[in-house]
């Protein structure tokens, strides 16, 4: 026993100083990640790339000369959860006292939570918002958690701006998101003075009251969120394109990512057209950022939410360099950063267009100041037919800046004397990402022989909270009728639409409106004013293209230069309302045809619409787009118990009527627990199989498919 004892002994010395080692190793490696000054230089050389690259070091000296305020800056992390055990994060993170010196059991701060020390988890609503250790994205939250950190000059042993992380537990590590848990989520960060809020998290659709809850927390803090990573561009001007959601929308920062080349990422989304209402505004690091994840670690992780979590980062330090002043609001900080970065990113699309992105760029975010950026979304100028020389004019101005004060509009026309009378007086301010829409009448006193066109030139000249008077100018046009046209004009007498009262869509889709005039050969002015009253669910462009965003209803209007309306109900199907039993609007009962039964091809040709349900053969379909000959469909449940199906054969294609429908999806969870299914045959025509479609289902069963693609879908069993 002696012997043993002696021969262990003689390895303690050995397991001590390895012990000692790691620790003094690990402490030099966390220490390495931020140097919260210009005159710790000692890791200089051992910053990450992402951190050098955005010039970390320079703004952290920046923002040390100025001595920011010690009131900390709250960074909601609304994730998969954040592993608030983390060396990196246990120090760094807004503890409830309340909670912590209270009673445990209780609601101490009165906020409907029990012991909510560290966050909350929406999904499964309790108070410990722990991220996940297993599954396709664990870690996700812990990893964009620690990359703030280190954005912001924080490390395991000081954090010299004072940046606390929230921690919000709000979907699971295999990227389930609920509504209801964001909308939780974010009303939770609101309430506990989030001056940030990081969504690294994308959808293809934005339901109304995700929408209002997002649109209430920017009103205190600013909203950033990933692009995406499905190398795919914004929905404006291409039907192949598609926006996701929140980083779409106006008034939240939708973050792209590039890589140490400064070029853009080849997994990340792009803005398709700058300025257009649906934009990510800034690019930064998204490939191979190292920052920490559960059980104390650190690792690489590529990705558009690595970029959304440098650019919060960002966020956060701009928020404590003005927070001492209270002297901008959220929305203006968000404008400024949606404008702020480096214009060099050059991006190349498969059309050989040309795209140029800014990326985020920390030196220039904190020596500059807010300032109004005022641009013309609209500006138009039309005849009043028989009006004998009187014009109606409208522009569209949006500011994308800071808040614009002691406004001052100056309307001037290329001919002169004419009148100018305004439908309302110039407003004193435009606050930041708002519109103000000024219109009125231009009359010609007398008809002019030798022009052809007249124009209207609106100049709009205000002043910023820090920055002296500007003016910028905006101009419409159009051509001159006199009162000999007038006489001779074919008057128009009516307006009608290409499309049906009601209409369905799902989200995502784009529907171009043609108008009819009446009588055909009119003379009149042709142009029509598009309007929705619900743009967040569904938007038209100038042009009469529908773009349907979000679940919901909306009605589109078009008003001709005369005054014709006509207005047309538009229902959108939201992507969660496509995947369950609700076919149509919540308040609406859903039409379902069995294709079996069919007795009068005719009219049910005309009743086919957009989220129909389709019965056939022991499975319920849901109709996903329309043609003149057919559509698709999409595989969404079954008409039989689960554990009677045995054997399955998705069919290529079915006749509806005199119709041909392909089935090209199959819906999350359709067989899922299906425990006797033996054989399943697939279409060839089937792109899309989703989540857990085939989960629980039999080891033995067999899936036949044709086709490389569906090989390729099937790799890993749905």
């Amino acid at each position: 026993m002696m012997q043993k004892f002696q021969t262990r002994r003689s390895i303690f010395p050995v397991l001590l100083f390895l012990i000692l080692s790691c620790c003094f190793f690990h402490g030099q490696r966390v220490s390495a990640f931020t140097s919260p000054s210009a005159d710790n230089t000692a890791f200089s050389d051992t910053l990450p790339w992402f951190l050098t690259d955005i010039g970390a070091e320079e703004a952290w000296s920046l923002l040390s000369e100025k001595k920011p305020v010690g009131v900390p800056v709250i960074v909601a992390v609304i994730d998969t959860g954040v592993d608030y055990t983390h060396p990196l994060i246990a120090g760094n993170l807004l503890e409830n006292m309340a909670e912590k010196n209270g009673t445990a059991g209780m609601d101490d701060d009165k906020n409907g939570y029990l012991d909510d020390i560290y966050g909350i988890n929406t999904c499964s609503h309790n108070s410990d918002p722990m991220d996940d250790s297993a599954g396709t994205i664990a870690g996700h939250g812990t990893h964009i958690a620690g990359t703030i950190l280190q954005t912001a000059g924080a490390s395991a042993n000081e954090n010299p701006f004072n940046i606390r992380i929230l921690c919000i537990k709000a979907g699971d590590a295999y990227g389930n998101f609920s509504d209801e848990a964001l909308i939780e989520a974010l009303q939770y960060a609101s309430s506990r003075g989030a001056n940030v809020i990081n969504l690294s998290v994308s959808m293809t659709s934005c339901s109304k009251a995700l929408y209002d809850a997002l649109f209430a927390a920017s009103e205190n803090a600013v909203l950033i969120s990933s692009a995406g990573n499905r190398s795919m561009g914004t929905s404006e001007g291409s039907s192949r394109g598609r926006s996701y959601y929140p980083a779409a929308l106006p008034f939240v920062v939708g973050v792209m990512s590039y890589g140490k080349e400064h070029t853009l990422s080849s997994f990340s989304n792009w803005d398709r057209i700058s300025d257009s209402g649906e934009d990510y505004e800034l690019a930064a690091p998204g490939e191979s950022i190292f920052s920490s994840v559960p059980g104390g670690s650190f690792k690489n992780s590529s990705g558009t939410s690595m970029s959304a979590g440098i650019v919060s980062g960002a966020a956060a330090l701009l928020c404590a360099n003005y927070k001492k002043q209270s002297l901008y609001t959220a929305a203006e900080l968000t404008s400024f950063l949606m404008n702020s970065g480096i214009s060099d990113l050059v991006y190349t699309d498969s059309s050989q267009g040309e795209h140029l992105f800014s990326r985020l760029d920390l030196p220039s975010l904190l020596t500059s100041s807010p300032k109004p950026r005022l641009i013309c979304r609209t500006a138009s100028l039309h005849y009043m037919n028989g009006s004998n020389g009187q014009y109606r004019f409208s522009f569209l101005i949006q500011n994308q800046g800071a808040d614009a004060l002691k406004v001052s509009l100056d309307a001037a026309c290329s001919i002169p004397g004419v009148q100018i009378t305004f439908d309302h007086e110039c407003p004193d301010s435009i606050p930041s990402l708002s519109s103000f829409e000024y219109s009125g009448v231009l009359t010609l006193t007398e008809n002019p022989s030798d022009l052809k066109t007249v124009q209207l030139s609106l100049a709009v000249r205000c002043s910023g909270k820090e920055t002296a008077s500007e003016q910028v100018s905006f101009e419409a046009e159009t051509s001159i009728h006199t009162e000999g046209t007038v006489s001779r004009d074919i008057p128009l007498q009516n307006i009608s639409l290409s499309i049906s009262d009601p209409l369905v869509l799902k989200t995502g889709d784009l529907l171009r409106i043609s108008v009819a005039y009446i009588p055909e050969n009119t003379t009149a002015d042709r142009s029509i004013a598009f309007s929705s009253s619900a743009p967040e669910i569904i938007s038209v462009d100038a042009d009469g293209t529908l773009h349907a965003r979000s679940g919901g209803t909306a009605v589109i209007s078009a008003v001709s230069s005369v005054g014709f309306v006509r207005k047309v109900r538009v229902t959108v199907l939201s992507a969660a309302k496509s995947e369950t039993k609700q076919t149509g609007p919540a308040s609406e009962t859903p039409t379902t045809l069995d294709s079996d039964k069919t007795e009068n091809p005719s009219a049910d040709q005309k009743k086919l619409t957009v989220g129909q349900t389709i019965r056939h053969k022991k499975l319920k379909y849901r109709i996903t787009s329309l043609r003149a000959s057919g559509g698709t469909l999409c595989l969404y449940g079954l008409t039989v118990k689960k554990k009677t199906l045995k054997t399955v054969s998705i069919p290529d294609t079915i006749r509806i009527g005199k119709r041909r429908f392909r089935v090209t999806r199959i819906a999350p969870k359709t067989f899922q627990n299906c425990r006797n299914l033996r054989k399943i045959r697939l279409g060839k025509y089937i792109r899309s199989i989703g989540r857990h479609a085939f989960r629980h289902i039999s080891k033995k069963a067999v899936i036949r498919s044709s086709g490389y693609r569906q090989s390729r879908l099937l790799q890993k069993r749905p």
